[in-house]
């Protein structure tokens, strides 16, 4: 299945020992497609120290361009045995982690359902390589499972190497000889969005300028396949639009399936990583 940049932009991405790498913040066609992936840090986050990294390593005369990405820099400072440096995050930031060449994509996957008070698209890339457990510099491999662990697994999200998203862990289950992780697994895959119905409740409700800039940036139809929907969220988030229209929006959400299976089990044996993510086989 292809996918455009506007249906997995801000998906987030995890490597292939199920660690949070970053978020999709673009896609590069320059020299060869990459996705371009950021992190965001919040107030009060621990994060490596920038310019002092920087100034370092020019110390040591390794010319740094400004616009080095993250990654880069720390696996840099590593390299050359520099204990990095951290400081305390003032105000909410974004830097750039790195780029993803599409040879190092294993799974994108798309689910609907509800993850917070605004948002209910759930969005991921896999990637086939550590890179997020290499960037922390953890040991390899990192995240294999271990029984000890399997109360640690609850409320994580899980990702099948053939299915893509299964759902999130709800419990711990046991059947003769084996033990077990059950799943919740509501959620949806096809449906529509209809973007004429809110469109007009923006726009009634006095929000012109946002109305115009959501006409202007995704057109004036009807409907719209569900796979809009991160970008409008994306959209929405960019013109810091208040919290009602991202509750218009979702009350605007028509889903095809009939869910049927609220639940799966799974044998703890399926399970390959057990990082911010399950990974199972």
């Amino acid at each position: 299945m292809y996918y455009s940049y506007r249906e997995i932009v801000d998906a987030k991405v995890y490597d292939s020992e199920g660690l949070y790498y970053g978020y999709v913040c673009g896609f590069n066609l320059v020299n060869k497609p990459e996705l371009k992936i950021c992190i965001e840090y919040n107030i009060g986050d621990r994060i490596p120290d920038i310019n002092s990294l920087k100034k370092k390593l020019r110390d040591k005369g390794f010319e740094i361009p400004e616009d080095i990405t993250l990654e880069d820099l720390v696996l840099t400072a590593r390299n050359e045995k520099i204990e990095i440096p951290y400081i305390e995050v003032e105000k909410r930031v974004d830097f750039v982690k790195g780029f993803i060449g599409l040879n190092e994509v294993s799974i994108i996957d798309t689910v609907y359902r509800k993850t917070s008070d605004n948002d209910w698209r759930l969005s991921i890339i896999l990637l086939n390589k550590p890179r997020e457990a290499v960037y922390r510099g953890y040991p390899l491999p990192y995240s294999n499972p271990y029984l000890e662990q399997i109360e640690k697994t609850i409320g994580k999200l899980v990702v099948n190497l053939n299915e893509g998203i299964i759902g999130y862990v709800e419990d711990i289950v046991f059947a003769p000889n084996d033990i077990g992780l059950r799943l919740n697994t509501c959620h949806y895959r096809r449906g529509s969005i209809n973007w004429s119905n809110f469109l007009t409740l923006i726009k009634t409700r006095g929000y012109q300028e946002h109305y115009n800039m959501l006409v202007k940036e995704i057109g004036d139809r009807d409907k719209l396949d569900i796979s809009y929907y991160g970008y409008i969220i994306h959209t929405l988030r960019k013109i810091k639009a208040p919290a009602e229209s991202f509750n218009l929006l979702n009350n605007t959400l028509e889903f095809e399936e009939v869910i049927i299976e609220k639940y799966r089990d799974i044998s703890w044996n399926n399970v390959l990583k057990t990082g911010d993510i399950i990974i199972t086989k």
